[in-house]
């Protein structure tokens, strides 16, 4: 059985004619009333009352209208939605985010605007390290990421930038350095650090030996963690201070304070980035909202001129 038959077929009952639908569809009549014919020779039954004129359905041949209007249906809508797919306008994509970043305002823009142009496109948020996201985008087990630290050499990756973060010194409340007023990096030099291994992000810990290097520090380093919010966690514990990202001052512990590193140079560039060897049009239609949410410039997490004791607003 031929699609264009069950086509012929319904034009046929529209018209309770061969000759008549014949015409509607330009062929010949013995050429439809032989498509007719075959239909029924597959089905092993008689869909039409051949009358002196015209033609009447059988019961089985009502049947068949009935599923055959179902099937074109269906058809229809399998053409609307591959042609949506192709276009970019359905399907779903993995976007990987940095774990404690799930607020940044290119989220909520980004879900925003998928939901209002292209909303049967079905977006999912994962957290992980910026390396872990590096890693899964090159595997395809995410198709994008918000991340620091993309290679900047690597043609394989593309990135817009989508917000600024700046860092700070995390000190226990409890600290005897902070009843000196210090402000400067180069005033901790005696203190112990918490750090994690260069392997967790290379990018992240080379960034902070040379700030640590510019303030003429060698750290001593108590303590290690894989992420930001265990050595967040840490400092709370008295076990050392630590280089975090301003913006964790949104929620971090009330025993932790944070001191801006005034250096802006140290800074975290966050992006949205993508494989572009990707060839998938939902990715590239997102991509082209990111640009237009992105544009002309992404937010910089402002920069406080003193320290932020309260809820101002792996490493990475």
């Amino acid at each position: 059985m031929e699609i264009r038959q069950l086509r012929y077929f319904l034009v046929v009952c529209e018209h309770n004619s061969i000759a008549a639908a014949a015409r509607t569809l330009h062929i010949a009549q013995p050429a439809l009333s032989r498509q007719m014919t075959m239909l029924e020779e597959e089905l092993k039954v008689t869909l039409f009352h051949r009358l002196p004129r015209g033609v009447a359905l059988t019961r089985a041949g009502e049947a068949m209208m009935q599923k055959s209007h179902a099937v074109m249906s269906s058809l229809e809508e399998l053409r609307v939605e591959v042609r949506s797919a192709q276009d970019g306008e359905s399907g779903s994509l993995r976007i990987g985010v940095i774990p404690n970043y799930g607020w940044l305002p290119i989220i909520s823009a980004l879900l925003h605007a998928v939901r209002t142009e292209i909303p049967n496109v079905r977006i999912t948020i994962e957290p992980r390290l910026s390396r872990r996201q590096e890693d899964a985008i090159r595997a395809g087990e995410l198709d994008a990421g918000i991340m620091a630290w993309r290679p900047p050499a690597d043609p394989s990756l593309a990135g817009i930038p989508v917000y600024v973060d700046h860092l700070a010194i995390a000190v226990p409340k409890s600290a005897k350095i902070l009843q000196s007023g210090a402000t400067r990096l180069r005033e901790f030099a005696d203190e112990d650090f918490i750090m994690f291994p260069r392997d967790s992000s290379p990018a992240t810990f080379d960034l902070i030996f040379r700030l640590f290097q510019s303030a003429g520090i060698n750290p001593r380093v108590s303590q290690t963690a894989y992420d930001i919010p265990t050595v967040i966690g840490l400092v709370e514990s008295g076990l050392g201070c630590g280089i975090v990202p301003s913006s964790y001052g949104i929620h971090k512990p009330e025993d932790v304070v944070f001191i801006p590193i005034e250096e802006k140079a140290f800074k975290l560039d966050l992006e949205f980035v993508w494989s572009t060897s990707s060839t998938d049009p939902v990715l590239r239609h997102v991509v082209r909202l990111v640009e237009m949410l992105a544009s002309p410039a992404p937010i910089e997490q402002p920069f406080p001129s003193s320290r932020l004791s309260d809820a101002d607003g792996s490493a990475i």
